[in-house]
């Protein structure tokens, strides 16, 4: 098993090493699967492990998540102590910041170090791959793509989210133009005359709205190509 236990002194990683955590993935803009890149490193119940090549996440624990919801990649320990070995699949579950073992865990009493999230679009399709911050308190950061958007045409398009909307501390969208050349940062500024909403609105458990005036600014042949991605939200969610 590549990901393997380095033998590290007890006292060196309570003191130094808890809670370190250096995980890079593959391919983590892309929708593709991706994998644990080799050289990834962390620290799990006060064991210290290395990736010596990338490493597969188990495919059956993809599949068990429902589509439309966020996943959480779990790195779980197993063997004898001194040669243990990282394994690692996703879970539905949110996980829980346990301060004793100073990082995110699936449960207090696991012993399954969560590193990573990913939104679940379709059986093979994965969006907002994101890794975990492995401080106390700090706010997850999610991007999330717009993908086609015709404003001329369009005047709202719906994103799901795939996060628990009460945890969501902070939001925006941003708008590319047609030549991509220009950015343009999507504000609220409420409804006009005739009730029409302007901005970005979380719309509860399922999904966020980017709207457009009708005859305003983005309502234009300049905003009106499709085929490629329209610009992004991003987020902070805490969990």
């Amino acid at each position: 098993m590549p990901f393997d236990q380095i033998a590290t002194g007890i006292s060196i990683i309570s003191s130094g090493l808890k809670g370190y955590q250096a995980i890079s993935l593959s391919d983590l803009t892309a929708t593709t699967l991706s994998t644990i890149a080799s050289g990834s490193a962390v620290e799990v119940c006060n064991s210290f492990f290395r990736a010596s090549e990338a490493i597969s996440v188990n495919a059956s624990s993809w599949t068990a998540i429902g589509t439309s919801t966020t996943a959480f990649l779990a790195l779980t320990p197993s063997g004898t102590a001194g040669s243990q070995v990282l394994s690692a699949a996703w879970q539905a579950d949110e996980p829980v910041w346990d301060t004793s073992k100073c990082g995110y865990y699936a449960s207090a009493a696991s012993t399954a170090r969560v590193v990573a999230l990913a939104y679940k679009e379709g059986p093979s399709s994965y969006r907002n791959k994101t890794l975990l911050p492995n401080r106390q308190g700090e706010s997850i950061k999610i991007t999330i793509p717009i993908g086609d958007w015709n404003m001329d045409s369009t005047q709202t398009v719906y994103i799901n989210h795939g996060l628990d909307y009460t945890k969501i501390t902070s939001f925006g969208a941003v708008v590319i133009d047609d030549t991509a050349l220009a950015y343009y940062k999507i504000e609220f500024h409420g409804t006009d005359n005739a009730g029409h909403i302007h901005g970005a609105v979380i719309n509860g458990s399922i999904q966020t709205s980017v709207t457009r005036l009708p005859g305003g600014y983005f309502d234009s042949a300049s905003f009106d190509s499709t085929g490629y991605n329209r610009g992004f939200i991003k987020l902070e969610y805490d969990i």
